[in-house]
């Protein structure tokens, strides 16, 4: 009885034991059962991307950027294949990855300390690398080629390099690459850009950047575990960029380059249009220099340089426009009525504006003038009374009529829009009246006054074409790189049209044909053209007057609007308009 109560007793045990095994062995298959459902289910997508990325490596082919042509098809800016050296040390043991860095070292001249560096960074990472050099030689390039097997690891890859065949020349129109930033990649991720990419920074590569860069293509390699490569997956072939067929004219770009010996700018418009054919801003740099990182000394140099090489003077330099000015304060005398063709002023060399004498420039004067004769000799006496007589207000509002204060809105921007000063700013800034004595010094250009080398161009446009008011442009249109597909065309774009008397502009014209013909500007004179132009030499508070020269030619029938001013030149009938005269000298017996 004992013995079958015992066995019972232990059966219950038993049969207990089992119960709770049972629950235990349900309980793990529902735990292994949720584990499957919640890997392959719910996180299956992105577990097998994870696998995919750690079995496919993906190595980015930059596109070739396109070309950019001038307007007779000369190539500024082209692409050369480059060759980069990178290391990868997979599957290689610490002491042949020293004596690879050894051999890099001697063969490409790379700091050996910056190397371990860079070693030591990625040789715990499964796929790494790091760049070791980029632009290498051919015979650099040949030489690891020929002694792979004593450096493994090391590959050579090649990349498009942007090359500017011209070096300095057109250097502010054509601009220059760099690596992308933060804040441009914030402003940008959008639209397809990412860390790392090279961008335009300047000029025409920025402005048309999304055109010139292209698509990049990839090349998808199966790898093993530990990185090392087995085969090649897929490829997908980098697509070049649009070619960009600007308005320059390079042997005009290239004439005005060589007459431009100094610092300072020439810009040459066709005055109908707004086509830019040429625009020179010196000193200038090497756009090349940025083509891969630029070094830290040669960056410092170039931003450090008090003369300014990367400062695009013809959009951004802000300069008083002096005599130049002129041109307008009679346009709006005689606009206005407060003077007239027959109007006559006295200049005996100085005239009293309140208890201030102003002067001319010619100190001995230049006797009674009317307004043609003071444009030719350029009167200071004349126009500080036309300009009482006119007012600052109109003056003013002339000054703007003709873009001055206002951007151009050249397609290559950022550029200033310089400063027409009127009563109500001087009162804002100053707490001060407007005196007479501010309206004499407006009247000759002189004073608060700026403008850009790019607006006078605009002005004498503007006086050449009948008061057309032109958005100036620099690219003509966009191709596609492969078949010739137009994707952008630029066509002029006129702001606005000046309502001015016929008569108005025909003394106007008069007096600037003068100007070259027997007056401050003769030395722009040209045999068998006639130029119609104005001089003006600009006081400069920081050292040497900057000279002026704006016109255009022939006069009849204009086909090219230029203005050069030179910086520190003196007085702009001895140093600008004598570059102006070899220009159009050029122009019309080479080029036209």
């Amino acid at each position: 009885m004992w013995e079958r109560e015992e066995q019972n007793l232990l059966w219950t045990v038993f049969e207990r034991r089992v119960g709770w095994l049972q629950l235990l062995i349900v309980i793990v298959i529902v735990v292994l059962a949720g584990r499957v459902i919640w890997l392959q289910l719910i996180r299956g997508k992105q577990l097998y991307r994870v696998a995919q990325e750690n079995s496919i490596q993906v190595i980015r082919q930059p596109s070739p950027r396109g070309i950019i042509f001038d307007s007779n098809g000369t190539k500024l800016a082209i692409n050369h294949p480059a060759f980069s050296v990178v290391f990868r040390p997979v599957d290689i043991d610490e002491e042949t990855s020293h004596l690879v860095l050894d051999k890099l070292s001697n063969v490409l001249g790379v700091h050996r300390k910056w190397l371990e560096e860079q070693y030591q960074r990625v040789k715990r990472e499964p796929f790494g690398s790091f760049l070791v050099a980029e632009n290498v030689s051919r015979g650099q390039v040949f030489y690891i080629s020929a002694h792979g097997f004593e450096m493994p690891g090391v590959e050579i890859e090649s990349s498009p390099l942007r090359r500017y065949p011209y070096h300095e020349m057109g250097a502010h129109v054509l601009g220059h690459l760099g690596e992308i930033t933060a804040d441009e990649l914030s402003r940008l991720g959008l639209r397809g850009y990412r860390a790392g990419d090279v961008i335009g920074k300047a000029g025409v590569e920025t402005a048309y950047d999304e055109y010139l860069r292209g698509r990049d293509g990839a090349r998808q390699i199966e790898v093993d575990s530990r990185g090392k490569r087995i085969r090649l997956i897929k490829e997908i072939e980098a697509e070049s960029g649009s070619d960009v067929l600007l308005t320059l004219d390079w042997r005009l770009q290239e004439i005005c380059e060589k007459a431009l010996y100094r610092h300072g700018v020439v810009c040459a418009l066709q005055p109908e249009t707004g086509e830019v054919l040429a625009l020179v801003s010196k000193p200038s740099f090497d756009p090349n220099l940025f083509a891969w990182r630029i070094l830290r000394k040669e960056w410092n140099q170039l931003f450090e340089d008090e003369s300014c090489p990367m400062l695009n003077r013809a959009v951004r330099g802000r300069y008083a426009p002096a005599s130049t000015f002129k041109v307008i304060t009679a346009l709006a005398g005689l606009e206005t009525g407060s003077i007239t063709p027959a109007t006559v002023y006295g200049c005996e060399g100085s005239f009293p504006v309140g208890n201030r004498v102003f002067r001319c420039w010619r100190e001995e004067g230049h006797g009674r003038l009317t307004v043609v004769p003071a444009i030719v000799d350029s009167c200071d006496v004349f126009f500080y009374q036309a300009g009482l007589a006119c007012g600052p207000e109109e003056i003013a509002k002339y000054a703007k009529e003709f873009g001055l204060g206002e951007r151009t809105r050249i397609d290559i921007g950022p550029e200033e829009e310089g400063f027409v000063p009127s009563k109500e700013w001087k009162r804002r800034n100053y707490g001060m009246s407007w005196f007479p004595g501010d309206t004499a010094n407006l009247s000759i250009g002189q004073g608060w006054i700026e403008v850009t080398p790019l607006q006078m161009a605009i002005v004498a446009s503007a006086i050449a074409n009948g008061g057309k008011i032109i958005t100036p442009y620099l690219v003509d249109r966009v191709v596609h790189h492969n078949n010739g597909e137009v994707i952008l065309e630029n066509t002029p774009k006129i702001k606005r049209t000046l309502s001015l008397k016929p008569e108005t502009l025909m003394l106007i014209r008069q007096g600037m044909e003068g100007v070259v013909e027997s007056g401050t500007g003769q030395a722009s004179k040209v045999r068998g053209l006639r130029v119609a132009g104005k001089t003006g030499t600009a006081e400069n508070p920081r050292g040497d007057d900057h000279g002026w020269f704006i016109c255009y030619a022939p006069a009849d029938a204009p086909e090219i609007a230029l203005v050069v001013l030179t910086e520190h030149g003196g007085m702009g009938g001895a140093s600008a308009a004598p570059i102006a005269g070899r220009i159009l000298r050029e122009y019309f017996s080479v080029i036209r």
